[in-house]
């Protein structure tokens, strides 16, 4: 066999691993996105998310940005505010929506990070599908912790 067809057989090799690797990742996606559905249909809030709840019921957004204030986390009241703009009194439905979303979003994101690595697409997928799973590894699922 001539270099050339060695070189055209080992493209056309790398090809079928990049296309089974990143079909992969899909895969997991896809599954993740399947595991984690149910919890959109939850509407309750999980821990301290109650208290949330009962500032923005009393106080409004002026509220929750004074506590973020005084907890010393100022740029969280507005992404709080936001959900609750967006979801009222069930505001903790759009935020497991949306953490979920960034969650899918990120595994692809760490996919396309390593898999740009030299053509490590079999590494890059592993790295991704551990992240994809890492909440349901720890137990954080209801909690969307991860997130």
């Amino acid at each position: 066999m001539t270099a050339s067809r060695q070189g055209e057989a080992h493209a056309a090799l790398a090809t079928v691993q990049a296309r089974s690797a990143r079909h992969f990742v899909l895969l997991m996606i896809v599954l993740t996105f399947a595991v984690s559905a149910p919890l959109l249909t939850l509407h309750t809030s999980f821990g301290d998310d109650w208290a949330w709840v009962w500032v923005h019921h009393w106080q409004g957004a002026a509220g929750i940005q004074q506590k973020m204030w005084e907890v010393a986390h100022p740029g969280y009241g507005p992404v709080l505010n936001l959900f609750f703009w967006l979801g009222g009194d069930s505001a903790s439905s759009v935020a497991r929506l949306a953490a979920i979303l960034l969650h899918l979003a990120n595994g692809w994101l760490l996919w396309r990070i390593f898999a740009g690595a030299r053509g490590r697409w079999s590494l890059a997928a592993t790295i991704s599908a551990l992240y994809l799973t890492a909440p349901f590894l720890g137990n954080l699922r209801p909690t969307l912790s991860h997130a």
